[in-house]
């Protein structure tokens, strides 16, 4: 014990610590860090959750400046592309329910799809620049993990079962 008790002592700042008191410093230190991680873990964007909402925002912004020509000016491309204000408002609506919130998120989903006329699920786990061209009819379900600078036009609809999934329903539910 003579080796450990040195290196243990060197690690705290009070090498005349008992054991206990040892002990609990570790325990609440690792609690805390605990805590910390966790945190950021459940209310971080995902899915890199060292990226704030506004640089995603940003990232969204300028895929739009790249990709669409009839994005002529500023106020054009902010007032004119629901598919925008959709992706923008869900990265808000995310983070809020990777904090744990579930009947808020939904709700307003639920009123950008009257809004913009895309509905996507406030679980769904969007990558930076996503942009949605021609909005109408866009759905993204909840179980949707996306990549990074992806354009995606009217009709698109992203997540649901498998048909081996609907089948095995289908069969069970008669039998």
């Amino acid at each position: 014990t003579g080796k450990r008790e040195r290196e243990t002592t060197a690690s705290f700042p009070h090498p005349r610590m008992t054991q206990e008191e040892r002990g609990a410093v570790v325990e609440e230190e690792t609690q805390e860090q605990g805590e910390k991680q966790h945190e950021e873990e459940t209310c971080a964007p995902s899915p890199s959750p060292g990226m704030s909402v506004f640089r995603l925002c940003k990232q969204d912004w300028d895929l739009v400046q790249q990709t669409d020509l009839a994005g002529t000016s500023f106020w054009i491309t902010l007032l004119c592309y629901p598919g925008l204000w959709a992706v923008w408002v869900h990265r808000f609506l995310h983070l809020l329910w990777r904090c744990g919130l579930r009947f808020l998120p939904r709700f307003l989903a639920i009123w950008m799809r009257f809004f913009t006329g895309v509905e996507i699920h406030p679980g769904a786990q969007l990558g930076g620049g996503i942009f949605i061209d021609h909005a109408a009819g866009v759905i993204i379900g909840e179980t949707v993990v996306t990549g990074s600078r992806i354009v995606m036009y009217q009709g698109v609809t992203l997540g649901g079962l498998s048909v081996s999934f609907l089948l095995s329903v289908c069969v069970f539910s008669f039998v």
